[in-house]
């Protein structure tokens, strides 16, 4: 193991602190704004977690996170390498282009005979067209932590990202599909995975090489349990609801828990405990009629925890900001 004294450290951060107020090092910002003020955007170095039940829009928000960051941050050069244990690369970019388009996945796959018309294909052409140019890089095959570990260290050996001074971003959907030794149980393999993602964080850190890590991950069953439905005070996600808690929440530096009330049976109208401006709890629909999506920001190393307010638009690939009505003025 390699030491370094405490002027060594207190020399990089005061050339961190220098550069970021230059404009040298910049965080990378999103299409959301509630969730870049909320965590600054997203930063090398960091590994940031987003978990939930399935049908929380796991999937469908890292996606966005994807095209949201090569998008809108020009000034950074950056590749992402991006795991697809859960889905194939291919149906990820239909989601892509459904979010672009915003025409369903089903409309694009003409599904129940309602067969995509000519202009509508051009518009899908045209849209796939534009994702050819993004720096992301699918592996569409499961494998073991090992496997994540050689590829991405070939990854960045192949791609010269040091000498390119590139940063890399690393994507993991799902990491409990991720495939673990004989006899193995889940929960060894998941925390062997985020521990390699701390080792790579802090080793490709030392040498100058700008990572980070954006992994999704489940919430066990407890969250659905009767005695928690029935009481508003335990509606919220915690820590302990993580599947692998430790691990997870211990090796992350933010942790992002997506939760959509309405999938759980018997949670009624409203979610959680009354607070300001919600005397009953929090919507579980929007006055539209559009299920209610919250972002739990459960963990953030230099920012609050707090809640994000989010609507479902799954059927165009996409999670919205939610606007609350303005209220009459009469």
């Amino acid at each position: 193991m390699i030491y370094k004294h405490i002027s060594t450290a207190v020399d990089e951060f005061n050339l961190y602190t220098d550069d970021r107020r230059k404009g040298k090092a910049l965080s990378l910002y999103t299409k959301k704004s509630k969730l870049n003020k909320s965590i600054d955007g997203f930063n090398w170095g960091r590994i940031y977690t987003l978990a939930g039940l399935s049908g929380s829009g796991k999937s469908i928000t890292v996606e966005e996170i994807k095209r949201d960051l090569c998008d809108i941050n020009p000034k950074e050069e950056f590749d992402v390498l991006s795991f697809e244990f859960e889905m194939l690369a291919v149906d990820q970019i239909a989601r892509n282009v459904s979010g672009r388009i915003q025409k369903s996945v089903e409309a694009l796959y003409s599904a129940d005979k309602q067969y995509l018309s000519d202009k509508d294909y051009a518009e899908v052409l045209k849209a796939s067209e534009v994702l050819k140019k993004y720096p992301i890089y699918y592996v569409d095959t499961i494998g073991t932590v090992h496997d994540i570990k050689d590829t991405i260290l070939s990854f960045v050996i192949e791609n010269n990202i040091k000498e390119r001074n590139r940063g890399l971003i690393v994507t993991l959907d799902h990491i409990l599909l991720t495939r673990g030794k004989m006899g193995e149980s889940e929960k060894v393999t998941l925390d062997a995975v985020m521990h390699m993602f701390v080792e790579l964080k802090k080793q490709f850190s030392s040498i100058g090489v700008k990572i980070m890590f954006i992994v999704l991950s489940q919430l066990n069953r407890d969250i659905e349990k009767q005695d928690r439905v029935m009481n508003s005070l335990f509606h919220y996600p915690t820590k302990n609801d993580l599947f692998a808690a430790s691990s997870v929440y211990y090796c992350s530096d933010v942790v992002i828990i997506l939760h959509k009330p309405l999938v759980v049976e018997g949670i009624g109208k409203f979610y959680g405990p009354p607070r300001a401006g919600y005397p009953k709890g929090l919507p579980i629909s929007t006055e539209e009629n559009k299920p209610m999506i919250y972002w739990h920001i459960i963990k953030s190393r230099f920012g609050q925890n707090q809640i994000l307010m989010m609507v479902d638009d799954f059927a165009n690939s996409r999670v919205l900001e939610y606007v609350p009505p303005q209220k009459s003025s009469s």
